[in-house]
């Protein structure tokens, strides 16, 4: 199983030190480590996982280990980054990003290193609505889009 990135209906900016990944079909924002990004480039749909742990390690430092880019590719996987998910073979060692954490915590810096991916939710355009509308209910004149909250009656609301 060789891992290919996702490269339709996203938009990705490169920041300094990782890559943000707007996802418009799912409407949610990635943001990918330097590590994570490095591996999510190189998935090409030809470069076996293996190889791809010798290749974080020669530009990271961090140890060539198959079970670092199984998690990674997991958690791309998850963000639905991968053209197709990933699924770690039976014999492929089974470690958390938790545990690899801890088990790399000694070495000075490594921990911060491994691949990780942070994912939110954007809200849709209903949501994203910071004012009342007219005919809404409100207390304060901030809260309409017209600034202006007046009594209606026995309550009150923007015009």
């Amino acid at each position: 199983m060789f891992p290919e990135a996702r490269t339709d209906q996203l938009l990705v900016q490169e920041l300094d030190q990782e890559v943000m990944v707007y996802d418009t079909e799912r409407h949610r924002a990635h943001t990918l480590n330097q590590s994570a990004a490095l591996l999510w480039r190189h998935c090409d749909g030809k470069t076996a996982p293996d190889a791809l742990a010798r290749l974080l390690a020669a530009k990271t430092g961090l140890p060539a280990e198959p079970e670092v880019v199984w998690v990674a590719l997991e958690e791309l996987s998850r963000a639905h980054l991968l053209r197709s998910p990933v699924t770690r073979p039976a014999d492929a060692p089974k470690c958390s990003r938790r545990e690899m954490a801890r088990r790399f915590a000694r070495s000075a810096g490594v921990a911060a290193l491994l691949p990780a991916v942070l994912s939110i939710s954007a809200p849709t355009p209903a949501y994203a609505v910071s004012c009342k509308t007219a005919g809404m209910l409100c207390t304060l004149n901030s809260q309409c889009c017209s600034l202006n909250c007046y009594y209606y009656g026995y309550y009150k609301a923007c015009t």
